[in-house]
């Protein structure tokens, strides 16, 4: 979700404005970046309002439709195939774009096998599930429980961290659901 299309549903629902937007207006040149600083709670507000506003059933994808989004039938281990590379998907490490964040779809070879850009790199992003751990894992569900949402994606906009591991489709992050940063947005999902 850009920023242009959150700022559509901040003035429909008179709905609070991420804080780096200077009396609510999108920093110059930003339209196309993707929307951050904000909360999961916003993030299922803006999915709710979406649904008013167009009639069709849009929600944050869970954990395991996002990964399926960015991993494909095959699995791979990036969207883009198996092989890590820098050079197509924003890191924060190249320099190129001002303030790490690069606009959505600026890569062209980062697409999942469904056609879904930015999956790997520029923000993490929040999905539905709490973070819990998988069948199988040593963590007992007291570790985890109803504190923790889970972030996919990998981020590296702003965090400037060319690390391959944290840009794997199957890694995953958690954080509260009220924590904001300026490395996290948000994708929307539609049932059909």
């Amino acid at each position: 979700v850009t920023n242009g299309q959150y700022r559509a549903f901040v003035r429909a629902a008179s709905h609070r404005s991420p804080e780096h937007w200077d009396n609510g207006q999108i920093p110059r040149g930003k339209e196309n970046h993707p929307v951050v600083n904000l909360t999961w709670h916003d993030a299922r507000a803006y999915c709710d309002w979406l649904v008013d506003a167009t009639g069709r059933p849009y929600r944050l994808p869970s954990e395991a439709e996002w990964e399926k989004a960015a991993r494909g039938s095959d699995g791979l281990e990036y969207p883009w195939g198996n092989k890590w590379d820098p050079e197509i998907t924003n890191t924060g490490d190249d320099g190129v774009w001002d303030e790490g964040l690069a606009p959505v779809g600026s890569y062209k070879n980062n697409q999942s096998p469904y056609g879904a850009y930015d999956m790997a790199g520029n923000v993490w992003e929040w999905v539905d599930d709490w973070y819990m751990p998988y069948e199988g894992s040593s963590y007992k569900v007291g570790d985890f429980g109803s504190k923790n949402k889970v972030l996919r994606g990998g981020g590296g906009g702003v965090s400037h961290y060319a690390i391959s591991h944290f840009f794997r489709a199957a890694t995953r992050q958690f954080s509260e659901p009220e924590m904001e940063s300026e490395d996290v947005g948000f994708r929307c999902v539609s049932d059909l």
